[in-house]
């Protein structure tokens, strides 16, 4: 019952009519400021004109109260490439009401680069449009003006003050990179103390950033004081460098904050603490690792370095691998060459000499004009020299041998006098092993040394 008299309420109380506004006062949206035709004209003829267009023309254009004429003018005196449109963007991005005159001005003025900017940069900082203040910041890092870093810190503090809801914050990260550009480590600590207390978000990337590229320029106490005060930082990104770091330079003054960083540290980061802990102490009982010290000395060295200084050492280290590359390759090349040559001796070793050649082929010409010759010699039985020759043999060789020979001593020679002269075995293999050896050295005093 009391729910149906709920819903009917509404319906039985009284019913009041809605107040009515007069008439006359009835808000109207503001109508844009019509164009003047002289500007109209003045724009269509820099059109024409293209980059040749008169810059003191263009900078009464930027002037005018309509934001079409106005936003034109300025791109179009953005295009001007001569010194004369230096003065007329600065005033643009400087005062004019309009907040996208303003923007293609500041970006133009950071396409020139010209020094003068500094002031229009700084000035810029505070602008109510974050898009110029993110242009203006990137102006100053261009420049690396050190006067720009107290209102870059400033724009950091205004920056911390705004509710995370308000977007991205542009300005905030273009102002770490500006600092980072200015490479004074001093403008650390207080950059990274503004970010920690405000609310805004994804400035972390920047701010590490920055610590990495200038944190080591510092000296070792300086450093590791500056990465202990950067422990408990509520952006991930720096409290990982910060870790990171401090376990490579294994100081033994940070080993207390280690341990008080393990104990609230989540779960992402506790094992690079872990390690770095695990170092440092190592380095506080003096018990170190070599290849790690000498990794991270060797890294410290490197990050000291300037950007010449790191192009020089990485054309010297290239230099020096080609030099071995192509020792290399001569070495190869050697032995290649020393191999062919044994190749080549040793054929020539084993090939048949002329003489021998010259030989087969008069026989080969014997045996062409005589074919019957070679058939007969190999008719003829070989007499084996351990056997006795037939009596008929003796007898012929009595018959005809000369009046100073003696008969009988025919009869008398037998096989162990044929025996007696021929050589030894003993003598034949010591003269195969000469002959032998003395190719061998006549093989090697040819080869190239």
């Amino acid at each position: 019952m009391l729910l149906l008299e709920l819903c009917l309420l509404p319906l039985l109380s009284a019913q009041v009519p809605a107040p009515q506004v007069p008439p006359g006062d009835v808000p109207r949206a503001q109508a844009a400021p019509t164009a003047e035709p002289a500007d109209v004209a003045a724009l269509a003829a820099a059109e024409r004109a293209g980059a040749d267009a008169d810059v003191a023309v263009l900078a009464a254009c930027t002037a005018s109260p309509n934001a079409a004429v106005a936003n034109r003018a300025a791109w179009l005196l953005a295009r001007c490439l001569v010194p004369a449109a230096t003065s007329p963007l600065q005033e643009v991005a400087r005062a004019s009401p309009h907040a996208d005159a303003r923007l293609l001005a500041m970006q133009a003025l950071v396409r020139i680069g010209a020094p003068a900017s500094v002031a229009v940069g700084c000035a810029a900082l505070a602008d109510q449009d974050r898009r110029v203040r993110t242009v203006a910041a990137q102006l100053l890092g261009r420049l690396r003006a050190p006067a720009g870093a107290p209102a870059l810190l400033a724009l950091l503090d205004r920056s911390s003050r705004l509710p995370a809801e308000d977007g991205p914050a542009t300005d905030a990260a273009a102002a770490l990179l500006a600092l980072c550009d200015l490479a004074d480590p001093a403008n650390l600590l207080p950059a990274a103390t503004t970010v920690h207390a405000g609310q805004q978000r994804g400035l972390g990337q920047a701010l590490a950033f920055g610590f990495q590229t200038l944190s080591p320029k510092l000296d070792r106490p300086a450093e590791v004081t500056l990465l202990v005060a950067v422990l408990d930082h509520r952006e991930a990104l720096l409290r990982r460098y910060a870790i990171t770091r401090l376990g490579e330079l294994a100081d033994p003054v940070s080993a207390l904050a280690l341990e008080r960083r393990l104990a609230s540290e989540g779960d992402e980061l506790r094992p690079l603490v872990e390690v770095a802990l695990a170092r440092t102490r190592r380095q506080q009982h003096g018990r170190s690792d070599d290849g790690a010290t000498l990794l991270a000395s060797l890294r410290e060295a490197w990050n000291g370095l300037s950007e010449t200084q790191r192009l020089a050492a990485g054309v010297s280290g290239g230099v020096l691998l080609l030099l071995l590359a192509c020792a290399a390759i001569a070495v190869a090349l050697r032995r290649r060459a020393a191999a062919q040559y044994d190749s080549e001796a040793a054929t020539e070793l084993v090939a048949p000499s002329d003489e021998y050649l010259a030989e087969l082929e008069r026989q080969a010409r014997e045996l062409a004009e005589d074919p019957t010759a070679d058939a007969a010699a190999d008719a003829e039985p070989e007499q084996p020299p351990d056997q006795e020759a037939p009596a008929d043999v003796f007898e012929v060789a009595t018959a005809t041998a000369p009046d100073s020979v003696d008969a009988g001593d025919a009869t008398d020679c037998d096989a162990t006098d044929w025996d007696a002269a021929q050589i030894p075995d003993g003598e034949v293999d010591e003269l195969l092993d000469a002959t032998e050896a003395a190719q061998h050295e006549a093989v090697a005093a040819a080869r190239p040394r």
